[in-house]
């Protein structure tokens, strides 16, 4: 952390709660809140923090000696603080996601998709991930035999992956089986993400906070997890999520081709295998995430 603007941060954060003086303060974490958070306990104002992450970053561990409620995503997060401060909410997610659903076969003809074939999503978040999208492409004419993909690529990405994607399948094979986007902004239906998650079968990507989503939508996944990782927090998401058998980890040390497309193959081709993964994926859904932690901060507000 940078100690000076820390104190910048906190003395602004005093006089902007002074002359606010909120009946609580809820803080996601990020290096951002904590003057804020420092600022509201040296009020006496009520803190309640929201940990998305299976492991604690530090913004949150230093947060929650001073808050009454400590709302987690995952059960694992529970045993780096308080028990009784902890309540397992979820992750809040855009109601609009669940309120479009549309039955899988109509999202895939909807993104131009075959409705009797595997969908595949692939997300690499606003960015994209250059590693995941290097793998992909590099493999893609074996994954494309297996399943459709329906690849976010990054916005900065997106024109190159495109043409390499159609170097990789020049030939004319498995060209209607896949389609590049680089973010999905919910606009139009091909950006459209919840008609990506309706339609997909299973998505690969780094183990960050769209578990929520995934989970929410009851799709298995295969995780990637970012071996730079800020506190090593995506490859503890991805062990907690696959403990629950809702996905498979593959470290980026062990991405090959061989280990990745048997792995693929075992979920999409076995009925069995991928309604066990469908059906741990969204029993970690907890839904109205949003409404239990707004009525938490309603107690809190009010003294309980």
């Amino acid at each position: 952390m940078d100690v000076p603007k820390f104190f910048i941060g906190f003395i602004q954060a005093l006089f902007r709660l002074f002359f606010i003086m909120p009946d609580v303060v809820f803080s996601k974490g990020g290096t951002g809140a904590l003057p804020v958070v420092f600022a509201a306990a040296f009020f006496r104002i009520p803190i309640a923090i929201h940990e998305s992450d299976a492991k604690p970053g530090l913004t949150n561990l230093f947060s929650a000696r001073y808050a009454k409620r400590v709302f987690i995503t995952f059960q694992a997060a529970a045993s780096h603080f308080a028990s009784e401060k902890v309540v397992l909410t979820g992750r809040p997610i855009q109601e609009e996601l669940l309120n479009n659903r549309i039955d899988k076969s109509a999202a895939k003809e909807s993104l131009g998709f075959s409705s009797s074939n595997p969908l595949t999503l692939i997300l690499g978040g606003s960015q994209g991930s250059t590693r995941i999208n290097d793998f992909i492409l590099t493999n893609l004419k074996e994954i494309a035999g297996i399943t459709q993909v329906l690849h976010q690529t990054g916005v900065n990405n997106l024109a190159e992956v495109e043409k390499l994607s159609r170097a990789a399948l020049i030939d004319g094979s498995y060209k209607n089986r896949y389609q590049a986007v680089g973010y999905f902004t919910g606009e139009t239906s091909a950006t459209n993400i919840g008609l990506a998650l309706s339609a997909a079968d299973l998505v690969i990507m780094r183990p960050g906070s769209t578990i929520a989503e995934i989970a929410a939508f009851g799709v298995p996944a295969i995780l990637i997890p970012l071996a730079e990782s800020a506190n090593d927090h995506q490859r503890v998401n991805a062990y907690e999520f696959a403990k629950i058998g809702a996905a498979i980890v593959i470290e980026e040390s062990n991405l090959l081709p061989g280990i990745f497309l048997n792995q693929l193959k075992s979920i999409l081709t076995d009925g069995d295998v991928h309604a066990k993964m469908s059906a741990a994926s969204a029993k970690f859904f907890i839904p109205g995430a949003a409404g239990k932690i707004v009525d938490e901060l309603m107690q809190i507000s009010a003294g309980k």
